[in-house]
């Protein structure tokens, strides 16, 4: 026994869940999310009719990506986001 009160699992008690370690997102993962997040903006603003006439889904997200993240998003991963999230609301 530690201390005069002895510790949470020596007196029986349950002690506190421990929280999950943080990891930080790679750059890709942020990436990924904030071209998600694009595609749904882009969505529910081409549906109730308030996206300016013209405007293509890649325009719209790199438009909304962050200065910082743009090294990182690409066509290619627009395209195989929505892919993956058509794919998921698809079925």
């Amino acid at each position: 026994m530690t201390g005069a009160a002895g510790s949470a699992g020596e007196r029986g008690l349950k002690s506190a869940p421990s929280r999950p370690r943080r990891v930080p997102l790679t750059r890709r993962e942020k990436a990924v999310a904030i071209v998600a997040g694009g595609i749904a903006a882009y969505s529910l603003r081409s549906s109730g009719g308030s996206l300016p006439a013209g405007t293509s889904l890649a325009d719209f997200v790199m438009r909304a990506v962050p200065r910082d993240v743009r090294a990182d998003v690409t066509a290619e991963l627009i395209d195989d986001v929505f892919a993956c999230v058509s794919g998921a609301h698809g079925s």
